[in-house]
């Protein structure tokens, strides 16, 4: 669900990132680099999960959201000069997360759920996904009014992602 969130983070409020970042990208397509980083990662990620377990997946897949989240909020909280350059290197960071998160719904219906219960589990757990974009959309305008409000924006999501990742 969060990873979502994360990964839509600048679509809902592209007008507002254009004006505070000062460029003339599109915000909303860095979620692009979550779909590439899935198409790419997702073997990899599988097979570490395969090797080491669902936890240290999950536990990988979480930690490197709060690291691409950090970098993210690098530039207005160290480095003012370099803020779109560290939202891009942060939204990529926080990409290779993804995998680590789609992937995991059926293996988590077949270990912790009955046999009668694995499709409603799996259902479940791949639209919680879906979720996180609905969350995404309705949060990041809720938060952001203006474009000064995206350091804030960036710090909340930091922050819950580190907590999410602890609780981990």
């Amino acid at each position: 669900l969060f990873n979502n969130v994360v990964c839509f983070t600048f679509a809902p409020i592209s007008s507002a990132s254009k004006l505070y970042y000062g460029t003339d990208v599109n915000l909303g397509h860095l979620v692009a680099f979550f779909f590439l980083a899935y198409i790419i990662f997702s073997f990899p990620s599988s097979r570490f999960v395969e090797k080491y377990g669902l936890r240290s997946g999950i536990l990988v897949g979480a930690w490197l959201q709060v690291l691409g989240n950090s970098i993210r909020c690098l530039g207005h909280r160290v480095i003012s000069d370099a803020e779109f350059p560290c939202v891009l290197a942060g939204q990529l960071v926080a990409s290779l997360a993804q995998p680590f998160f789609v992937n995991p719904p059926p293996l988590i219906a077949a270990t912790w759920f009955g046999k009668t219960e694995r499709t409603l589990a799996t259902t479940v757990a791949v639209n919680s996904n879906q979720f996180g974009i609905a969350v995404a959309y309705f949060l990041a305008p809720t938060m952001v009014h203006a474009p000064m409000d995206i350091p804030a924006y960036l710090d909340v999501l930091t922050i819950t992602s580190l907590v999410l990742a602890a609780a981990a």
